[in-house]
């Protein structure tokens, strides 16, 4: 049989990320829209997560969640903005691939200043 409910830790993600989405994305969606680009601050907030850009704990991050977890947080997180949300997925889909699947020099290379939250929500921020 197949249980598909959450378990404590993805409960507390999903928990986390809904109040980002309602408290931080939610508000700020208004000014993304009419500026054409997310602010600076709402990039870090969700930088710092940890599940947009997912970065294995070698390298600085906070370590890449198991799928069921990354998908209840984006589900979460787009309550307050889908698009905010979707643009940091999509902005941190590299760091998701070279932490699962680099090579150990692609790995050094790349996710270097990954632990670096600053550097990090610039390198998702492409505007």
């Amino acid at each position: 049989m197949i249980y598909l409910a959450l378990d404590d830790e993805q409960e507390a993600v999903t928990e986390m990320t809904r109040s980002l989405g309602l408290d931080v994305l939610y508000p700020a969606s208004k000014e993304t829209e009419a500026a054409g680009a997310v602010p600076p601050a709402v990039w870090k907030t969700i930088v710092e997560t940890g599940l947009t850009a997912p970065v294995s704990e070698e390298f600085g991050g906070g370590g890449v969640p198991g799928v069921v977890t990354q998908m209840a947080a984006v589900e979460s997180l787009a309550y307050g903005d889908a698009g905010i949300t979707l643009a940091a997925l999509w902005g941190g889909a590299p760091s998701l691939l070279i932490s699962e699947h680099g090579t150990p020099a692609q790995l050094s290379a790349l996710l270097a200043s990954a632990g670096d939250l600053d550097v990090s929500a610039r390198q998702i921020n492409c505007r």
